[in-house]
């Protein structure tokens, strides 16, 4: 009875090892590749790359345009299937939303692009997009949500996530589409997005001596501008100061120029003000 009860949580174990998204924060990496996901790096040349401007850790994804004999082309991120090329991963649920966090530097009006898609049996059974509604330019990494919308009862069994860089003519060099810790998630509408207001989270960690998070939330388009003062009002860095568009934002802090001390941080939406207290030691 033991032995059936412990091959029973193995094999448990290993359906939800395989149920989940490759290497999700983009942390390890093999021959200039990030494991588990097919690039075209290796065919266009500069246009997807390892980053260390990390959301979590050290390490992401950026995808790039390069020129390519006269014509700018954008690199595409997909999921590996068993044979090393394009194809897809193990899932045996239905997850309500991909989740993420990106940056982008657009160039020309470039937008990110994202979408995921399941099968069961060989039949497709869901899907979902993000374009330039889900992808607009930001300097700071800000989450994303793309929500997915099911076809069919069949139970499903495999998944594919592909992300590239969206034009509404064609891609521009110099733009840089920045991808990190993929998640499963609730799905999100624009109603909730607009009744989360203007929210400024507590940083963490806090107390800081090496980095901290400072996250905020929009519910519309505005001027935002983040900032850091000492005990004097003095202001000592501006990490944010752009017009940002509605979501839910990370700015990362290095306190490493800081000496110990007491400090606040501070946004400013569209003149409207919220402050909390960041205490750094070292």
């Amino acid at each position: 009875m033991k032995k059936i009860f412990t091959l029973t949580i193995v094999l448990l174990s290993c359906m939800m090892i395989h149920a989940q998204i490759p290497n999700p924060s983009f942390e390890n990496w093999t021959s200039g590749d990030a494991d588990g996901w097919y690039t075209t790096s290796g065919i266009l040349t500069n246009t997807l790359s390892q980053s260390s401007n990390a959301h979590q850790g050290t390490k992401a994804i950026s995808i790039d345009v390069a020129n390519l004999l006269g014509t700018n082309v954008a690199g595409t991120l997909d999921t590996k299937g068993s044979g090393g090329s394009i194809g897809y991963y193990h899932e045996t649920t239905q997850p309500a939303a991909l989740h993420g966090w990106y940056i982008l530097n657009s160039s020309g009006g470039d937008y990110g692009f994202g979408l995921m898609t399941v099968y069961g049996g060989g039949t497709f059974t869901g899907a979902g997009t993000g374009d330039s509604t889900n992808f607009v330019a930001t300097a700071v990494y800000k989450e994303f949500i793309i929500n997915m919308a099911y076809f069919s009862l069949n139970t499903s069994d495999s998944a594919e996530i592909e992300f590239s860089i969206g034009s509404h003519d064609s891609s521009h060099v110099g733009t840089h589409f920045i991808i990190d810790d993929l998640s499963y998630g609730a799905a999100a509408g624009i109603d909730e997005i607009k009744n989360r207001g203007t929210v400024l989270e507590e940083a963490s960690p806090n107390p800081a001596n090496n980095t901290t998070n400072l996250i905020y939330s929009i519910s519309s388009n505005s001027n935002v501008k983040l900032s850091v003062f000492d005990l004097m009002g003095r202001e000592v860095k501006v990490l944010v100061n752009e017009q940002q568009h509605p979501g839910r934002y990370k700015a990362i802090l290095d306190v490493n120029e800081f000496p110990s001390g007491t400090y606040f941080y501070q946004l400013n939406v569209n003149g409207g003000l919220s402050s909390k207290k960041l205490v750094i030691v070292k």
